[in-house]
């Protein structure tokens, strides 16, 4: 019989360390209880109306968001409003065009304010892109200062 009432005592110690120990908070003794993480905002948000992609320049090492903040067709071609900041690094760039239907590429015309240029770290600047080209859907292309594709986003034609 002894042995049974050792057998019983040490069953009701463990339930009782086990109770103890599953509903102490976790931390050290008189800690703060951590904070809840909040979630990550994006750095960017596109205009409303518009739209925008973050982007990194592999060949300058460049980060930051590129937007279309508008576009407008005419007989001749599309204009766009564009939008380049850059966070991190310098970014040099270029604008390029893609026909969705045709596959035929097209460089901005040299009277767009952002036909080409650098950007620091920082910085930002905001231009027209035009280009000639007949009305459809597009994917306009922001490049490096090779042609090299950095990202794109599409326009309705």
């Amino acid at each position: 019989m002894g042995v049974a009432v050792l057998i019983g005592i040490v069953a009701v110690a463990l339930v009782i360390a086990m109770v103890w120990f599953g509903t102490r908070p976790s931390g050290p003794p008189g800690g703060k209880p951590s904070a809840t993480p909040t979630p990550t905002q994006p750095l960017h948000t596109p205009v409303p109306g518009g739209q925008g992609i973050e982007f990194k320049d592999s060949y300058g090492d460049a980060t930051g968001y590129w937007e279309i903040l508008n576009y407008a067709w005419d007989d001749q071609g599309v204009t766009l409003t564009c939008r380049i900041t850059v966070d991190t690094g310098t970014l040099s760039y270029t604008f390029l065009a893609l026909d969705n239907e045709t596959g035929n590429d097209y460089e901005a015309v040299p009277t767009s304010t952002l036909q080409s240029g650098t950007v620091g770290q920082g910085q930002q600047v905001i231009g027209s892109v035009r280009f000639i080209k007949n009305r459809g859907d597009t994917e306009i292309i922001l490049a490096d200062a090779r042609m090299a594709p950095i990202t794109a986003l599409g326009i309705k034609g």
